[in-house]
């Protein structure tokens, strides 16, 4: 997924021109090198795309218009208003995971996807997406004392509850069907219905079907579109027009009002941006974007940056063989018991999961049976959401025993920081337990239907990988994998 905006503001330190990419918590000016992290007290971040119309073309545009309507009347030429309001969208981001099984086929469907829709639908309410090229716009942080009486921000009349409801329906309906189990010859006549739309993909995968969203982010964006009241005679018009490319977006007989709800009000919004450095030892962190915890590279301290504060963390290692270009990428390493009802399963140990799991009995004959069963999920942002789901079901297929070194601080120059919490990452292990497993026979549907996860242990470790140019090698399971799969900093 490509940086869909990019922020502009002035360097805080140097004053020079300054972008990085929306929702970035840490960042780096081009000019001074001041390493910055945005603060805002834990809110949904704000920002706004300026009105780059002045008066003139603004007159230009409404009189092309007027020109093209014909059963407007001729002396319709006087314009009693302008007025330029910011109608805000949730601009919603997250890696989003479709298990399926259906028929004994059993896939998983993964994506990274973004979508804006309104927040307030009491005012243009035709506009039901930006549906722009947004990599061609420049927004800049929203901030509650810059609009003037010409300039009205309008309140949320959709909260952010209401905003993650709508994201998971959308998600659903961006879920390509056909794509599913294309490769099995018996359900090509299937994929082949679904493309052309013959068929309700829900009867067809009725037996198991689940969308989980994870890493999900929100943002409001305002987007400025421009009221235009216009008279003749005893003739009045209004006219919406999109304040950034002049097209007409609705239009009214006679004066239009418009009415915010009456339940919200525009609250003090403000962002303000910090030195982002070791508590330690004053050196600047490094910034990747949406980083949440980050290794100083003077000091060798791990640091989870938490609402205003950053907090020290233990550095825990999983042992393996010093190697020369070893590189140390984030796992969260949880410790689960799984639970069915409906199947009468407790799967504790790597002896239940062997007995449950596709292949079990001969992948998990060496390990050790009664040792309880783990799962690592990368700590990572990216773009490729099927690259991180893929590598966890790789390293949870096997369930190898990886002992841990913990330690206060461990000098490295290839330690990467983390971007995904913890809280997200536990919600990973849902699709990713449906891979691993990777059964599709009428006890396994039921198990996927009703499973429960209790984590009874959560680390953050770093998991060892040799760097072999354009590829990763695995140090514990001999297993390749590009290194483009982890394209950071584009969420």
């Amino acid at each position: 997924m490509r940086n869909s905006f990019l922020v502009s503001i002035k360097c805080p330190e140097c004053g020079g021109p300054l972008r990085y990419p929306e929702g970035a918590f840490t960042f780096k000016c081009s000019f001074c090198n001041s390493v910055l992290r945005t603060q805002t007290d834990r809110v949904t971040l704000k920002y706004i795309i300026p009105c780059p119309l002045d008066q003139k073309n603004i007159l230009i545009a409404i009189k092309k218009i007027i020109a093209s309507k014909k059963n407007l009347p001729r002396k319709f030429k006087t314009i009693k208003q302008i007025k330029t309001y910011y109608k805000p969208f949730w601009y919603f981001k997250g890696m989003i995971y479709s298990c399926h099984s259906s028929k004994g086929k059993h896939e998983v469907e993964a994506k990274t996807w973004y979508y804006t829709f309104p927040a307030d639908h009491s005012f243009v309410p035709s506009f039901q997406s930006l549906g722009i090229r947004s990599e061609v716009l420049t927004i800049e942080p929203y901030d509650s004392e810059m609009f003037q009486k010409k300039e009205i921000a309008l309140p949320l009349t959709i909260d952010k509850n209401a905003a993650e409801k709508k994201a998971e329906l959308l998600a659903n309906k961006k879920i390509d069907y056909s794509q599913l189990f294309k490769n099995h010859p018996k359900t090509s006549i299937v994929a082949k219905l679904l493309a052309e739309k013959k068929t309700d993909p829900s009867l067809l995968f009725s037996n198991y079907s689940k969308t989980s969203i994870i890493g999900e982010r929100f943002f409001i964006i305002y987007y400025p579109v421009i009221k235009i009241t216009c008279a003749g005679g005893d003739y009045c018009h209004t006219f919406m027009l999109d304040g950034i490319n002049k097209n007409l977006l609705d239009e009214y007989e006679g004066k239009h009002n418009v009415v915010a709800s009456k339940n919200e009000k525009l609250t003090s919004y403000h962002i303000t941006f910090l030195s982002h450095r070791c508590k330690n030892c004053g050196n600047d962190l490094e910034p990747r974007d949406f980083d949440i915890i980050f290794y100083c590279k003077n000091c060798f301290r791990l640091w989870l940056l938490k609402g205003k504060d950053y907090y020290s963390q233990k550095i825990r290692i999983l042992e393996t063989p010093k190697r020369e270009n070893t590189i140390f990428l984030p796992f969260w390493r949880f410790e689960v018991i799984i639970t069915s009802k409906s199947t009468n399963l407790k799967i504790k140990t790597i002896g239940d999961l062997s007995k449950f799991m596709k292949m079990g009995l001969h992948m998990l004959r060496k390990e050790s049976q009664d040792r309880s069963v783990r799962f690592y999920v990368p700590a990572l942002v990216t773009r490729n959401a099927r690259a991180i789901i893929k590598l966890a079901a790789k390293i949870g297929i096997k369930q190898k025993e990886l002992p841990v070194s913990e330690t206060e601080d461990f000098p490295s120059e290839n330690i990467w920081n983390a971007s995904l919490p913890e809280e997200e990452a536990e919600e990973m292990l849902e699709p990713l337990i449906f891979l691993v497993v990777g059964l599709a026979h009428r006890k396994a549907i039921n198990f996927y239907k009703d499973f429960k996860i209790k984590v009874t242990d959560k680390q953050l470790v770093y998991y060892p990988f040799e760097d072999k140019g354009n590829f990763m090698l695995d140090h514990f399971h001999n297993y390749n994998f590009p290194k483009r799969s982890f394209d950071l900093n584009v969420y």
